[in-house]
């Protein structure tokens, strides 16, 4: 008869080591060439002699041929019966004379098990079967119990209790429910949880907001199976509570950050840095890892899992969405802030989802309004942009950046062009010719108007092509490179002016 319980096909594969004592623990678990292995005799022809209860069971060719033959006469008793068989077992290297046979050696083992079979009474029983794990216990209510201990620690007030109903022959499946029933004229959130998810019912207006746990349930699909056992299969109520929600260590992958080293992520994972590179091949103390890197960690996870919902509630600000006036005075990407945001608060009401205690989802299921918030308020530039050009035809590289100068601490309101004298230089955006003359230290300087409350100023020139008054396109020649005025070499200072203010060329350029 196949049985259920884990703890039953445990005690199944272990029962030979506690049935025969220390001879078989020797044989099973010392190398073969330790002497308290082999029981070694004055003549050794290279074949070993098996003994059961001091009878001998026939002849092999080695120590892994006897522990072979052993284990297939055992799980050939095992098969088929809930019986356990009280047998010494030992091997010894054989004297002179005799011949292996594995066959006629494994039928006798089979006989000798056979004929020292000891029955066991069969008893009712239920088995918690979650995925492969499996424990057996007396009574249904032993089972309820179990299950009760493990919801325990996230139901602390018992509001929901597992109840089992009949799903099949000897099959039963397990379901909570809510302690008290309430009114029926109450209207209360509700949940139901499906996998790992809470899946909480509409509400309406009148439905009634109230802090505390909405439902619980199993990750797993947890089933109980009725089966006929024996006595040494049932567990107690609290022997089957260890078993289930004791952690066992499972394997998950972290992805390194930025920061993170190996140390930090031992310890995350409550490991020891060696467990560590036990786990991860090729890992040692001269391991590098970097962002990005998978690192495999060890994960305790119970047989079975907690999945709850609760509700909860808080008190939020919030903001409204910021109104924009548009405003041609102001170029495109230029704004200004017309009044400041003031928040709002809301009371808000949320369905929190938990496994195992850590939070995995929050649903918002209502929200109260306690004040409205102001909206901010942006003008914004609809105004394109005007188009400057590069000023010269050619040019080595700028010799003098816009700013302060890290040597005299002076503003310098423009950038320096090197290029050679006679260079042509161009309007870098059509306009008025407002100026067009010497200007003290800027030598020869020719000033164009934009019209916008631009203005664009060109310095230190040999020569002129333009004159006040004339309106210039864009990319006209209106004037040569040179090195009039304070300069130390031929170059074009260039300028574009805003409303009177010296401003960054490459902002514009």
């Amino acid at each position: 008869m196949k049985f259920n319980s884990k703890h039953y096909r445990r005690w199944l594969r272990s029962f030979v080591s506690v049935a025969t004592g220390v001879s078989l623990a020797s044989f099973v678990l010392l190398p073969t060439s330790n002497i308290g292995a082999v029981k070694k005799t004055s003549t050794d022809n290279g074949f070993y002699k098996i003994v059961i209860n001091d009878m001998d069971m026939g002849y092999v060719e080695s120590v892994a041929d006897a522990r072979k033959v052993y284990e297939e006469a055992r799980n050939s008793f095992c098969k088929d019966s809930v019986a356990y068989s009280d047998v010494d077992f030992a091997v010894y290297a054989a004297e002179a004379g005799h011949k292996a046979d594995y066959t006629t050696t494994l039928h006798n083992i089979e006989a000798s098990l056979k004929s020292n079979e000891k029955k066991s009474e069969l008893v009712a029983g239920y088995t918690i079967r979650v995925n492969d794990f499996c424990v057996t216990l007396a009574s249904q209510e032993d089972v309820i119990k179990v299950l009760e201990n493990v919801k325990s620690d996230y139901d602390e007030a018992n509001l929901f209790q597992v109840a089992m109903t009949s799903a099949e022959d000897n099959e039963y499946k397990i379901a909570f429910k809510e302690s008290s029933i309430a009114s029926v004229d109450v209207d209360k959130v509700s949940a139901q949880i499906v996998g790992d998810q809470a899946i909480v019912s509409p509400i309406t207006e009148d439905t009634i907001m109230e802090n505390g746990l909405l439902a619980i349930g199993f990750s797993e699909d947890v089933k109980v199976l009725q089966v006929n056992t024996t006595a040494q299969d049932i567990m107690s109520v609290e022997d089957a509570t260890e078993a289930i929600t004791k952690k066992t260590a499972a394997k998950e992958t972290y992805t390194i950050q930025d920061n993170d080293c190996l140390y930090n992520v031992a310890i995350k994972y409550d490991m020891t840095i060696e467990e560590l590179y036990a786990i991860n091949d090729g890992f040692n103390e001269n391991t590098v890892v970097f962002p990005g890197d998978k690192v495999v960690v060890t994960v305790p996870t119970p047989e079975i899992s907690v999945v709850y919902a609760q509700e909860e509630s808080y008190e939020e600000e919030f903001y409204a969405d910021v109104e924009y006036i548009d405003d041609n005075s102001m170029y495109v990407g230029q704004s200004s802030v017309v009044r400041e945001a003031v928040p709002g608060k809301r009371h808000v009401d949320v369905a929190v989802t938990y496994k195992d205690g850590v939070a995995v989802s929050t649903t918002i299921i209502n929200e109260q309004i306690e004040s409205q918030p102001v909206s901010k308020v942006v003008k914004r530039g609809t105004l394109t942009a005007p188009t400057y050009i590069f000023p010269l035809t050619f040019y080595y590289y700028i010799s003098e950046e816009y700013g302060y100068r890290d040597w005299t601490g002076s503003f310098h309101g423009g950038l320096d062009y090197a290029s050679p004298t006679g260079t042509t230089v161009m309007a870098s955006r059509s306009g008025t010719v407002t100026y067009a003359g010497w200007k003290g230290s800027y030598g020869n300087t020719v000033e164009i108007t934009h019209g916008d409350g631009h203005m664009t100023r060109y310095a230190h020139l040999s020569g002129f092509a333009c004159s006040v008054g004339d309106y210039v396109n864009q990319y006209e020649t209106i004037g040569y490179v040179g090195s009039t005025g304070f300069s130390t070499g031929p170059h074009l200072h260039f300028e574009i002016i805003v409303n009177g203010v010296q401003t960054n060329p490459h902002n514009w350029l």
